[in-house]
């Protein structure tokens, strides 16, 4: 975590812009207030210029799906990156637990490969953000690999486009 993630309170400078009663009229007097805010008000101001985006993957490709979240970390990056996957396919559950979590994001970033072909738990996500009006933007998980996946409009993995995708949310 980043230090400022740590605290538990803090206290916060703003100016208060206000008509001055001892001025002029049309003057406006400048105060400088304090005001204390708790960890979670810091966090929630800090997530609000940020996107959500779940990743659908083969998982073959999680080392991919690393380098992506890894990616994210960089301090300038247009999202926050937050695991929605499930850890466990073979838990009864799981559909209903990656529908809600695919209706919690903003978008979808397919990762592509070879191994999207045969990925039925890829495609049904794939399915499913479709159902719920995500949009969705593959990226090609290897430089040598320019797997067509059907229905999902894929570019190459840079900076850029993941940027111009996610501030098309």
């Amino acid at each position: 975590p980043r230090p400022q993630d740590s605290c538990t309170n803090a206290t916060v400078r703003a100016h208060r812009i206000e008509p001055s009663r001892d001025l002029p009229c049309h003057s406006m007097a400048i105060h400088l207030v304090e005001f204390p805010v708790n960890r979670q008000q810091i966090l929630e101001y800090r997530m609000a210029d940020k996107k959500t985006v779940f990743v659908a993957f083969a998982i073959e490709d999680e080392r991919q799906r690393d380098f992506l979240k890894g990616q994210s970390l960089n301090t300038n990056s247009p999202f926050e990156y937050i695991d929605l996957s499930v850890k466990e396919a073979y838990e009864a559950d799981w559909k209903e637990k990656v529908r809600t979590r695919i209706k919690r994001c903003h978008g979808v970033i397919a990762l592509v490969s070879k191994n999207s072909l045969k990925s039925t738990g890829q495609d049904w996500e794939l399915s499913c953000a479709r159902e719920e009006k995500k949009k969705i933007r593959g990226i090609w998980g290897y430089t040598d690999d320019r797997t067509n996946l059907p229905g999902v409009n894929t570019v190459v993995w840079t900076w850029d486009n993941i940027k111009n995708f996610i501030d098309s949310l």
